[in-house]
């Protein structure tokens, strides 16, 4: 059972999130910035930058929640049925999250290239898994594996 404290911290986290999206799709991502969203939310700064670290966390919020959306709509397709249903109705699923946000995509796939370009760096640094590669390759090349 959630606690009252936690119920205000989710409710503070989706008014931010949904202000914020209200204000990107009426004046453009690129127009709008922290102050804009914490004015109109009327939240102290700081309590914007407890739940987000920038205007971005919250673009690349709702390209997640879109994904996951749309992957909830694929599983549900079963299996046996054509792959063609399952792309239309991640086409469709896709156009009923960005449909009416349209002006955001280009912002919004800038902002998951950022992630994920981001993430790939940091993968590429990691000493566990470039140590296990070297393994890995080097059981490749005699054989073991």
């Amino acid at each position: 059972m959630a606690t009252l404290r936690s119920q205000q911290k989710e409710a503070t986290r989706a008014l931010l999130h949904d202000v914020a999206m209200r204000l990107f799709e009426r004046d453009g991502y690129d127009a709008v910035n922290v102050d804009d969203i914490v004015r109109e939310s009327g939240v102290a700064r700081g309590t914007f930058y407890f739940h987000y670290e920038s205007k971005e966390d919250i673009l690349y919020e709702a390209v997640r929640r879109g994904e996951h959306e749309i992957v909830r709509r694929m599983a549900a397709v079963d299996l046996d049925r054509p792959f063609r249903e399952v792309l239309e109705v991640m086409c469709a699923a896709f156009a009923d999250i960005w449909g009416k946000r349209r002006a955001l995509l280009g912002d919004a796939g800038a902002v998951g290239m950022k992630r994920i370009v981001s993430v790939a760096r940091e993968r590429e640094e990691e000493p566990l898994r470039l140590e296990m590669i070297k393994h890995v390759e080097h059981a490749l090349a005699n054989g073991q594996l």
